[in-house]
């Protein structure tokens, strides 16, 4: 890779930015979660459940990291009954089989209720 690194000519968003547009993005998603049709497409069960713990993540952390080390991260922060459920949106491939849907739209709510999103 040949020029200056990128790190130097892009400014860093402060973590109250990145903290508004995760709650942002989870306040325009709760609808999402009443809309059973959307879960059915292939990869948006685990690709819901990931990104619902990356926001997560960002809104406690201030900081943004990958969808994996966030649902790494939510396992060990979020209520151990959602962590089966993460951990096979971590661990979903394609042509596997959707996860519980039911439960992802409840996981859903859980953290958007926790993200001061929904009470």
């Amino acid at each position: 890779m040949e020029g200056p690194s990128l790190r130097n000519m892009i400014d860093r968003v402060p973590p109250e930015l990145l903290k508004e547009a995760a709650f942002i993005f989870l306040r325009d998603w709760v609808l999402l979660t009443y809309d059973n049709d959307i879960f059915q497409e292939e990869g948006h069960q685990p690709y819901f459940v990931l990104t619902v713990c990356r926001c997560l993540y960002t809104l406690r952390n201030g900081d943004v990291t990958t969808k994996h080390k966030s649902a790494e991260w939510a396992v060990s922060n979020v209520d151990g009954k959602w962590s089966d459920l993460i951990r096979q949106a971590m661990n979903w491939h394609y042509s596997d089989p959707a996860g519980d849907i039911p439960q992802t739209q409840k996981f859903m709510r859980y953290i958007m209720a926790k993200a001061g999103v929904m009470v």
